[in-house]
């Protein structure tokens, strides 16, 4: 028999388990008509009634950050990233984004991912600089994401990695997951997503790498990870 908690986790995964506990704590989950604790042990054929609270409203406030545009249509927008920018408002982070800046910039963005991610298809992380590719309509939004899903576009990445890799080219094929005690990080795991990245020594220097790297998988946070370096000291 489940519990309630991790029953309802599985049922609503696009819920964190600490919301849904909130949620039970507070007597928005009643089991055969009467509230319940978290620990509570499911039978078959119990009923349970689950009071969500209403939809959070995501204003996207637009502002004037500057874009370094590279290519612009009736459906799409193909933007040269800078660093230290988030792709889209976050917990953390409620402005100074790239959807920020994509509300201010255009007229029209792709509605598949609602009011709070519009237009994004793909995202790089925060520090990660490069192309990035905006649908500016349903139709493209979908076909762009069929060509991620079916790998049918191809990744290229420049990174100076710490340490030397042991081979000047492999694959790295390890696991991510959500790290055990950060959520907003990723970490090797057993349990963890396949992420499958090639990789290239292009230059040598003393302690440091210039590496290309080449996914295959688009994981969060995927990189060269725990390639075998060695140090040049």
């Amino acid at each position: 028999f489940r519990r309630l908690d991790k029953y309802l986790c599985g049922r609503f995964n696009q819920f964190s388990r600490s919301h849904l506990q909130k949620l039970i704590k507070e007597q928005g989950v009643n089991v055969n008509g009467h509230p319940a604790k978290v620990s509570h042990k499911l039978n078959p054929r119990d009923e349970i009634d689950l009071i969500l609270p209403p939809r959070e409203i995501r204003e996207i406030i637009p502002e004037d950050i500057p874009l370094d545009i590279i290519y612009e249509d009736e459906d799409i927008i193909v933007i040269n990233k800078q660093a230290n920018l988030i792709v889209h408002p976050a917990r953390n982070y409620k402005s100074g984004t790239l959807v920020n800046a994509l509300v201010y910039h255009a007229n029209k963005l792709s509605t598949v991912n609602a009011d709070h991610r519009p237009g994004i298809v793909h995202r790089l992380d925060k520090n990660t600089t490069g192309v990035i590719i905006v649908a500016k309509s349903d139709h493209a939004h979908w076909k762009i994401s069929r060509q991620f899903a079916d790998r049918t576009t191809k990744k290229r990445y420049l990174a100076i990695v710490h340490g030397v890799p042991e081979l000047t080219a492999d694959c790295i094929n390890l696991p991510l997951g959500m790290h055990t005690h950060q959520r907003e990080k990723c970490a090797v795991r057993a349990d963890g997503k396949e992420a499958i990245t090639f990789y290239e020594v292009l230059e040598e220097f003393r302690g440091y790498a210039l590496v290309k790297l080449s996914p295959r998988t688009g994981r969060t946070h995927q990189q060269i990870g725990r390639a075998s370096c060695r140090e040049r000291v």
